[in-house]
């Protein structure tokens, strides 16, 4: 999802995130549908949906109508993926990324990254409901030039998604979604003057799920109705509970402190059209 926005020639990746149209990170938002997808204490998007739950992605920059709210440099709204009228099954990336020793090409010394994902979905009754179920798992490893080989970032992802579909009329439907995406970060803070026992770890996860009723009224007057849960939790883990001591040359001891977040949104949104 990510990779996709940085093709696009308003987009540049700045730290911490994505810029749109020179804004910081924070000042750009992110939908599903008509539901924001924004931490409400960073500013910043934390849910990642798998890939084969994504049908489509628009970018709309500053400015952009007004059905949106949340005015800022720019906004992101993903649409997902609704199930078909025959049941299918896909698994897709199977193959890893293996890790080599620095200076060679053929010597492998591990699994530089993984990230298989799942898609399955079809009617559960013909013409009224529908299921559509992803899945996937990423592990990648980073690299530090000026550690030791075998000092290595490692970053382990999951995520789930569920949609379903239920169309009671013909002018009558309601879609529900729902997922959770846990996460953890293995001496995230590791650098040429930060060894592994100075370094922090960082446990994130994240639920979310929602309902949306749509209904046609008449030939000319449409309503959509929709609720949602999302709540987030980050955690900051050190290694020991050692001071820790800086040094010019390095870092002695334990990371500084524990940290805890939690936070959660609760929406209602009303359109009539």
């Amino acid at each position: 999802f990510q990779a996709a926005l940085r093709l696009l020639a308003s987009i540049i990746e700045v730290p911490g995130g994505l810029s749109i149209k020179g804004g910081r990170p924070s000042q750009a938002g992110v939908q599903m549908g008509a539901i924001t997808l924004v931490d409400p204490t960073t500013g910043l998007s934390t849910m990642s949906l798998p890939d084969d739950a994504i049908d489509s992605v628009e970018v709309l920059p500053n400015p952009y109508a007004v059905e949106y709210g949340r005015f800022s440099s720019g906004l992101v709204v993903i649409q997902t993926r609704r199930a078909g009228d025959k049941w299918k099954t896909r698994l897709n990336n199977l193959d890893p990324t293996f890790r080599t020793a620095r200076g060679t090409m053929f010597e492998i010394k591990g699994i530089g990254a993984f990230a298989p994902r799942l898609e399955t979905g079809g009617p559960i009754v013909k013409d009224r409901l529908f299921l559509e179920q992803t899945a996937q798992f990423r592990y990648g490893t980073t690299d530090v030039p000026s550690r030791p080989e075998d000092e290595l970032k490692t970053t382990r992802w999951f995520s789930s998604f569920t949609r379903v579909d239920w169309n009671l009329s013909p002018r009558h439907s309601i879609v529900g979604t729902g997922g959770f995406s846990p996460s953890a970060e293995t001496w995230a803070t590791l650098g040429t003057f930060t060894p592994p026992d100075a370094t922090a770890d960082i446990h994130a996860h994240v639920n979310h799920g929602g309902v949306t009723e749509r209904a046609l009224w008449s030939d000319t007057v449409f309503s959509e109705t929709t609720v949602q849960v999302h709540d987030a939790q980050t955690d900051v883990d050190p290694q020991g509970p050692l001071p820790m001591q800086l040094l010019p040359e390095t870092t002695l001891g334990n990371f500084y402190n524990t940290q805890r977040r939690s936070t959660a949104t609760y929406q209602v949104v009303e359109t009539i059209s």
